[in-house]
């Protein structure tokens, strides 16, 4: 049973998402823009950006999550400070129960295969790319539905 597509404040979904995170004395935060709405389904997005941002704090320190859209494109990006997925590793980070850090076994190593499921749901994709000076910038870019 997959949830029904729903016109939504994508902004507001996202500050909300951070806000929870920083309750919790966690390094989130949203970097506007603000009064984006856009169709998709809110719950599924919603646990994509978690696990996002869940996985900005435990491997880079803390994370930064924007939105933006275009005419084709809602782009969402969760970015970090840490070490960030060498090139040749980040189609491995993605793939279901993969782990690429030995030494932190929290979870599963689900959660950018979620994310990535998610994206894909939505007629979309993860991108996964390198923030400068280091880091890492997850990209969530699904298609703009009027």
């Amino acid at each position: 049973h997959t949830e029904p597509m729903r016109c939504v404040d994508l902004s507001e979904l996202l500050e909300s998402e951070c806000q929870e995170f920083a309750e919790l004395g966690q390094p989130a935060s949203f970097a506007g823009a603000y009064g984006i709405r856009c169709d998709c389904r809110p719950d599924a997005l919603a646990r994509a950006v978690r696990n996002l941002i869940d996985n900005a704090i435990k491997y880079g320190g803390g994370s930064r999550v924007s939105v933006r859209v275009d005419v084709e494109w809602v782009e969402i990006s969760v970015a970090d400070d840490g070490p960030g997925i060498a090139p040749e590793l980040r189609e491995r980070a993605v793939r279901p129960f993969e782990r690429l850090s030995q030494t932190n076994n929290v979870g599963f190593g689900l959660g950018l295969a979620v994310a990535q499921a998610i994206a894909a749901g939505h007629g979309g994709e993860l991108i996964l790319d390198a923030n400068r000076p280091t880091g890492l910038i997850a990209r969530l870019r699904f298609p703009a539905h009027s």
